[in-house]
């Protein structure tokens, strides 16, 4: 990969309000694309100073995951550099978390992957150089549900509402396909965990624990917004009706982190932008602080605000209620920054978090922070 600059094309996401200058981002860059050229030429002694292993999350899912299963980089990168030497990457977009951190978005494709891969990159300056911690799927460039279900999925050639079901290339392999559009969600089957997923709804844990089977609906999405919402209504429906095929009752979206009956999932012919918010979208208040999640199905950054900022955890609640249904509404806009009314509120709109927890990222929409104006 050549050397890439900002104004090449690639654009520069909403960051943290931490960066200093747009030096991170090229050094950041410049760092990852040395890093490929290592893979690709096969070069470990190479690779091994580009890596931070030890740090949180590094070696954690992601195309490079392979690291953490070898016993030396040389393994790993003699298992990976077969990929790299045929792989393509473009660099979409670019995020200053601070000046010590970089996240790159990437579309890579490869000829074994049968759609391209939307990738997230994550690099942090240590001992003076840019190291690779970890790359994984861009959480907000897939749609995904989990459908919970009371015995082992039996797939028939039974009519689903909207979709017909159909085998993959790949042994064992089934998608979900769309009548008339390119549109092919993956399906991926397995028993429920016995350990517990980290989720803040509290109906999750009693749902997994009546399940047997757990069937994962994945489907890439465009960034055409009007294609989008067309995708997030066919995808709602599809999902409903092979949960009714499957005998599955709730359904999750790991996303927006939230439990829903399965009948509840689906639409109408006619959903509005605020109905599909209803299945994609939750306002949850941790920690002193309120934010939505899943606003990035609709290439929205989430919105948050601090419940000290705004008397009590229930005032900043409003605020966020507010904003986020008047964003998705289109009768506002969020830039930071920048000094709003929102349905008879003046608000000042700030930089929000990178994620919730350690080592969690909202992705390529980022969040804002909205507090009272200054």
């Amino acid at each position: 990969m050549s050397e890439r600059k900002p104004d090449d094309g690639v654009g520069t996401l909403l960051g943290t309000g931490l960066e200093e200058s747009e030096d991170p981002l090229v050094d950041a860059m410049r760092a990852l694309a040395e890093l490929r050229a290592a893979l690709e030429r096969g070069d470990a002694e190479a690779v091994r100073p580009k890596l931070d292993l030890h740090a949180y999350g590094a070696g954690k899912r992601g195309l490079l995951s392979t690291l953490a299963a070898k016993k030396s980089v040389e393994d790993a990168v003699q298992q990976l550099g077969p990929f790299w030497q045929t792989a393509d990457y473009e660099v979409l977009a670019a995020r200053v978390i601070s000046h010590d951190e970089v996240e790159i978005y990437e579309t890579v494709s490869h000829r074994n992957v049968s759609q391209p891969l939307q990738t997230l990159t994550l690099l942090r300056r240590r001992g003076g150089h840019w190291r690779h911690v970890t790359t994984a799927d861009t959480p907000d460039e897939k749609l995904v549900a989990t459908l919970l279900c009371p015995h082992e999925p039996f797939l028939s050639d039974e009519p689903i509402p909207e979709a017909r079901l159909e085998r993959g290339t790949s042994e064992g392999r089934w998608r979900l396909v769309h009548p008339a559009h390119d549109w092919r969600a993956a399906l991926r089957m397995g028993p429920t965990p016995e350990s517990k997923i980290e989720s803040d709804d509290p109906e999750l844990a009693p749902a997994l624990a009546r399940s047997k089977h757990m069937v994962s609906v994945a489907l890439s999405v465009s960034t055409d917004a009007e294609v989008r919402l067309a995708q997030l209504s066919w995808f709602a429906n599809a999902v409903g009706g092979f949960g009714w095929a499957l005998d599955a009752d709730r359904v999750y979206i790991p996303l927006c982190d939230h439990l829903q009956h399965r009948r509840a999932f689906e639409v109408g012919d006619d959903a509005t932008v605020l109905d599909l918010a209803k299945r994609y979208v939750v306002v949850r208040a941790a920690d002193g602080w309120t934010g939505t999640r899943g606003m990035s199905h609709f290439m929205q950054p989430e919105i948050e605000a601090r419940g000290m900022d705004w008397k009590d955890e229930a005032a900043a609640t409003r605020v966020v209620e507010a904003a986020a249904e008047a964003l998705l509404a289109g009768e506002i806009e969020l830039r930071v920054r920048d000094e709003i009314e929102v349905r008879g509120l003046r608000c000042w709109v700030d930089y929000g978090r990178r994620g919730r927890r350690e080592g969690e990222t909202y992705g390529r929409w980022g969040s804002v922070r909205l507090a009272p104006p200054r």
